[in-house]
């Protein structure tokens, strides 16, 4: 076993030693057997590193700004999110103020976004996300809900006897992170999503309209994930992250004191919605845990320190390396005994349909096409119908790679936020388990024969 005192030098041991085996690239879309292989590497990693605990104390007191931001109820389109969204502009504004970036809103959900300019005047390659929404209920105007901290364990929750449907530190806690980013002038772009909870609404909305503005960027800084160990570069079995950039921010991170580790378990943040036109897109285990409930609680300890280790790294220099423009299409059955479609992901970033247009032109002639008769399936025909089953199986592998490892609430998370996704994976898991009792009936009479 490998050990060092600092998890960066300990990664980065573990990195030259499997460096020779280890894809250099995983889109996802590959043959097969790429898929074990992939996952295979990166748990060798986890394995052989010996992963220092994080050093950051626990705070006495909890910053007033996110009991501030905690406390609003902010249920989507309710009177309290309207409400934090008032006060979040004017917050920006205030921020802003004296300083040379800019407040823009975006999109028909007026998002809020703003840029914070490197020293140079020279404008950051770097996007920061977070989302406002939160799972509450309605409440009105003016309502607040009540908080406790535990400074022993530091601990944030919601009062027994308080309003809401959740802590709301899922993603609470992103906006606050931001916001000290921001005060503390760090550059990039920081936007705030709205209805992230409702399957990403907003980021979609962004995705379809405003594709020049995303393309400025050549990475994407969620701050959205539970837990406390965790960098993304996967949601949804799908990478949205090469594993060059996520293992270059985990050094960087825990240089700094943390405990991360890159992680292809991702279900869904906004951010999955710029996989194609924006390079390098990571999820960040910001504390929260059982959220979605009244349960909820965050690691404010750990959150304060991710914010310390935020503020000082130099994101721009991160290294880009994963191609956005082959995004692939995931596949799944259509179940009409005609075989396999495209279209499981129903992006708004044009690429599904060029992709699916570009097949159906390979497969159904057009209206002014001379209708052909009908024979052996030529040499071309069988070669597409060898690379649809191998997505298709590829597919169905990483599907099930994914969902072995989620716990119930990022089940129900991917149900709630990804349904197309959620459908694929019911409907791999359904196939694998006809396999498994087809060969259980297969082993039952060859033991009585």
């Amino acid at each position: 076993m490998i050990k060092a005192e600092n998890p960066s030098e300990t990664i980065a041991a573990v990195l030259r030693e499997e460096e020779a085996g280890m894809p250099q690239e995983f889109d996802g879309f590959g043959a097969a057997t790429q898929v074990p292989d992939f996952f295979s590497n990166v748990a060798a990693i986890h394995q052989k590193a010996t992963i220092a605990e994080p050093t950051h104390e626990v705070p006495a007191a909890v910053d007033p700004l996110l009991v501030e931001i905690l406390s609003f109820p902010r249920q989507h389109g309710s009177p309290g999110e309207l409400e934090f969204q008032e006060w979040l502009g004017t917050k920006l504004h205030a921020l802003n103020e004296g300083a040379s970036g800019t407040v823009e809103r975006l999109t028909s959900f007026r998002l809020y976004a703003i840029n914070v300019p490197r020293l140079s005047g020279k404008p950051s390659s770097t996007l920061f996300s977070c989302h406002c929404d939160t799972i509450d209920g309605n409440f009105a105007k003016g309502e607040r809900k009540k908080l406790t901290y535990d400074g022993n364990f530091g601990l944030i929750a919601l009062d027994e006897g308080s309003i809401g449907g959740s802590l709301g530190a899922d993603d609470g806690v992103g906006v606050w992170i931001m916001l000290k980013m921001i005060e503390a002038r760090v550059p990039g772009t920081y936007i705030f999503h709205r209805q992230e909870e409702s399957g990403g609404v907003s980021a979609k909305e962004m995705a379809r309209t405003e594709k020049s503005w995303l393309k400025k960027f050549d990475c994407s800084i969620a701050f959205d994930r539970p837990n406390t160990s965790e960098i993304i570069t996967h949601q949804g079995g799908m990478e949205c992250a090469s594993m060059k950039f996520g293992l270059a921010l985990v050094e960087r991170l825990n240089n700094k004191g943390m405990a991360y580790s890159p992680s292809s378990r991702g279900v869904y943040t906004d951010n999955r919605e710029y996989r194609s036109l924006i390079a390098e897109n990571v999820n960040i285990g910001v504390g929260y845990h059982s959220q979605h409930g009244r349960r909820e609680e965050l690691d404010y300890g750990h959150a304060n320190a991710l914010l310390e280790a935020c503020v000082k790294i130099e994101w721009d220099s991160l290294p880009i390396e994963r191609d956005h423009t082959k995004v692939p299409v995931q596949a799944t059955q259509n179940y009409t005994g005609t075989g396999m479609r495209f279209g499981a992901q129903m992006d708004f970033d044009g690429g599904y349909r060029k992709y699916l247009a570009g097949i159906e032109s390979r497969r159904t002639p057009a209206a002014s096409d001379q209708p052909k008769k009908r024979g052996r399936p030529s040499k071309a025909d069988k070669a597409m119908a060898q690379v649809l089953r191998e997505e298709a199986a590829a597919e169905q592998v990483r599907l099930l790679e994914v969902v072995y490892t989620m716990t119930a609430t990022e089940m129900w998370d991917m149900a709630s936020n990804d349904p197309d996704t959620a459908g694929a994976t019911m409907a791999a898991l359904v196939r694998e388990n006809a396999r498994l009792a087809a060969d259980v009936d297969a082993l039952e009479l060859l033991l009585k024969v």
